[in-house]
């Protein structure tokens, strides 16, 4: 026999072929599986930094009562604490938003894959 074929109780068989076609339709099938997963992950995460943004932006609003203050320091303080609770905000959208950017570019091949399988 050739180092191609392996036998099987049904007679020789090619290496690969149906074997490999099934490995791929169960990886396809697992995918499937998971793709709720990952779309639920796309959706959420450009929220959790919108919402990080909003409860910054709200936070630094709080803080900007002591900017009309006539103390010098009681201003200073008042900006500072708007200096941070404004990066704050910024920072949860710079950190949510490129994963969220990369997750929906991940899915989006995912999605390709699945409805155009390989031979």
């Amino acid at each position: 026999m050739s180092a191609c074929l392996r036998h099987t109780p049904s007679g020789p068989r090619r290496r690969g072929g149906r074997a490999r076609r099934g490995g791929v339709q169960q990886f396809q099938r697992v995918l499937r599986s998971r793709l709720h997963t990952l779309q639920t992950i796309v959706i959420v995460l450009p929220l959790i930094g919108l919402l990080g943004t909003v409860a910054g932006l709200s936070n630094s609003l709080i803080g900007s009562t002591g900017v009309s203050s006539e103390s010098a320091v009681e201003r200073q303080s008042a900006l500072q604490a708007m200096e941070i609770a404004l990066g704050t905000a910024f920072d949860k959208s710079l950190l949510a938003f490129p994963v969220a950017i990369v997750a929906t570019l991940i899915l989006r091949w995912i999605l390709v894959r699945l409805s155009h399988p390989q031979p």
